[in-house]
C-alpha cells in the first residue's frame, strides 16, 4: 500500500517512484516490442506522472522502428499507438499502465517517455474478514458531517477536549460508510462483509451518489481495494483544480453538516438506483447531473441548454412507459402516413412531411410530464417553465438579457426542481428537499408517488407536503 509520505508527496506533486526494472511494451505492424531497462515514475511540474526508460544497449534500432508511426495532427490514434508500461519500485511493487502515449529520444542510447494516467499495482494477501475500499481525494469538498471527534490534550496540569463535526458515517444496505478528512485530503472508506457479493463498477457507483448529494464533481487520485484475496492501488495523475463554482445546488442544501438528517438517507436511495446499473460509465441520469453541473460552471445559456436535455433525458430513459405514445395514436399516425403515399405533391415536401409525421412516433417528453402532473409529481409551471427553457435555447434563440435576466435565471431554478423531482421520485425517496425555486430557499418534503400508466388519480394525491 501506500505509506502516508506517499500520499502527501503525490498532493504536493512531489511522488517519485525509483524502478530497478521497468519494461514497455509496443505493437507495430503485427509485432510485438519489448524494451527493458531501468528508469523513474515522477510527477512532472503539472504534477501529472510521468515515466522514463533508459532502455537496455543493443535496442534503438527496434526502438526507431516499433515508434517509427506517429499519428498525423487530426487523425483517430489506433491501438498501435499506445504501448504498456511496467515498472518494479524499490519497495518491489509491480506496476502497469496501459493505454500509454510514449516517444523516443536517441542519442548514446535510446529513452522511452512518456505520461500516464493512472498506474495501478496488485498483490495477494491474506483474506480478511472484510471487504474494503478506500478513496482518497486532493480536494477541499464540502462533506454534510454528522459525527463529532474529539480531541483530549493534556497542558500542564489540566486537560483541553476539542469536539469537531468533521465526519460522515452511514451505510447503505450492506455498505457502511466513513468520510473524513485528513492533512486536507478527503479520505471515504466503504466497508462490506467478506461473504457479501460486491455490486459491479462499485467505485463509479460510489462516485456518482455522492456527487448527486453533495453537488460537486469529485474525481478520487488514490484508491486503494481490498477484495477477497486481493490487494489492488490505483494511483491517478493529479490536475490541479481550477473549476469554477457551478451554479447547480445539491439536492438538500447543506453547508457542512446534515442538519436535515436526510442526506445520507438521500444517498443511500440514489447509491441503491444506480448500483444496478451494469455500465462501466455512470448511470444515464448521473451523465445528465453531471452535464448540468458542468454547464452551470459558465454561460447561464449553457446551463438552460444543459438543463433542458437533462429533463428531457430522464424522462426519456427513466420514465419510457409514460413518454410512449398510446396505440390509438399511433394509428392516426400510421393513417397520416398513408395518405401522403398518395399525396400528388412533389417527392421533396413528401419527403419532409413524413419526416415530421414519423418523429411524431418518438418519446414524448410531454406526454410523459402531463400524466406526472395528474400524479401530483410536477407541476405544470415546471412544465411550462421547461418548454419556454428548451425550445428557444435548443433553436439558438438568445434572450433579451438586458430585460429578462432575472426572468430566465428564475426559470432555470423552476427546472431544476423539475429535474430534482423526476429523480426523487424515480428512486422512491421520501424526505427533505430544497426548493431552489422559491425565496429563501426553503426546505420542503418530498413523497413519492406511484404512476402506472392508465391508473386513475386520486383525489387530493400529491408529491409533495409543505
Amino acid at each position: 500500500m501506500l505509506s502516508n509520505d506517499e500520499v502527501l508527496e503525490l498532493k504536493n506533486g512531489t511522488l517519485e517512484l525509483d524502478c530497478c526494472f521497468m519494461k514497455v511494451i509496443k505493437k507495430y505492424d503485427n509485432q510485438e516490442f519489448e524494451f527493458i531497462g531501468k528508469g523513474y515514475i515522477r510527477q512532472a511540474s503539472n504534477n501529472r506522472l510521468s515515466f522514463k526508460v533508459f532502455v537496455q544497449d543493443g535496442q534503438t534500432q527496434n526502438v526507431i522502428k516499433a515508434f517509427q508511426h506517429r499519428t498525423k495532427v487530426g487523425e483517430i490514434m489506433i491501438d498501435e499507438d499506445y504501448c504498456t508500461v511496467f515498472a518494479v519500485d524499490q519497495k518491489n511493487r509491480e506496476w502497469i499502465s496501459e493505454m500509454v502515449n510514449s516517444s523516443y529520444e536517441v542519442g548514446k542510447g535510446a529513452v522511452l517517455t512518456g505520461y500516464l494516467d493512472e498506474i495501478s499495482f496488485t498483490k495477494k494477501i491474506k483474506a480478511r474478514n472484510k471487504n474494503k475500499i478506500t478513496f482518497r481525494i486532493f480536494d477541499d469538498l464540502k462533506v454534510p458531517s454528522n459525527k463529532v471527534t474529539e480531541t483530549n490534550i493534556r497542558i500542564g496540569d489540566k486537560n483541553v477536549s476539542d469536539r469537531v463535526l468533521n465526519i460522515a458515517s452511514f451505510s447503505s444496505g450492506k455498505y457502511k460508510f466513513l468520510i473524513m478528512k485528513e492533512q486536507q485530503i478527503v479520505k471515504i472508506e466503504v466497508e462490506l462483509e467478506k461473504d457479501e457479493p460486491i455490486g459491479n463498477f462499485i467505485d463509479i457507483r460510489v462516485v456518482e451518489a455522492l456527487e448527486f448529494v453533495m453537488g460537486q464533481s469529485i474525481a478520487w487520485d488514490v484508491l486503494e481495494k481490498q477484495l477477497d484475496e486481493y490487494f489492488t492501488i490505483k494511483i491517478r495523475s493529479t490536475h490541479l483544480n481550477i473549476a469554477l463554482s457551478p451554479r447547480l445546488e445539491p439536492p438538500i442544501d447543506f453547508s457542512d453538516r446534515d442538519s436535515t438528517g436526510d442526506i445520507w438517507k438521500l444517498f443511500h436511495k440514489y447509491f441503491e438506483y444506480v448500483l444496478t446499473y451494469n455500465g462501466n460509465r455512470y448511470h444515464p441520469i448521473s451523465e445528465q447531473i453531471y452535464q448540468v453541473r458542468e454547464a452551470s460552471q459558465g454561460s447561464i445559456i449553457a446551463e438552460a441548454l444543459a438543463l433542458s436535455v437533462a429533463v428531457e433525458g430522464v424522462l426519456k430513459s427513466e420514465y419510457k412507459d409514460l413518454c410512449a405514445q398510446t396505440d390509438e395514436f399511433k394509428s392516426e399516425l400510421k393513417k397520416a402516413c398513408d395518405y401522403f403515399d398518395n399525396w400528388n405533391g412533389s417527392e421533396e415536401a413528401k419527403k419532409r412531411v413524413k419526416g415530421s409525421l414519423s418523429s411524431m412516433n418518438q418519446l414524448s417528453p410531454i406526454s410523459g410530464m402531463n400524466i406526472l402532473i395528474e400524479k401530483g409529481i410536477i407541476s405544470n409551471e415546471q412544465k411550462k417553465a421547461w418548454s419556454k427553457l428548451r425550445n428557444p435555447s435548443a433553436h439558438g434563440v438568445q434572450p433579451d438579457f438586458e430585460k429578462k435576466l432575472k426572468e430566465f435565471i428564475k426559470r432555470c431554478d423552476i427546472v431544476y426542481v423539475l429535474l430534482y423531482r423526476l429523480i426523487l421520485n424515480k428512486i422512491e425517496y421520501e424526505g427533505c428537499y430544497t426548493d431552489y425555486s422559491s425565496e429563501n430557499w426553503p426546505i420542503k418534503q418530498f413523497v413519492s408517488v406511484e404512476y402506472l400508466v392508465n391508473q386513475p388519480t386520486i383525489p387530493g394525491s400529491a408529491g409533495e407536503n409543505v
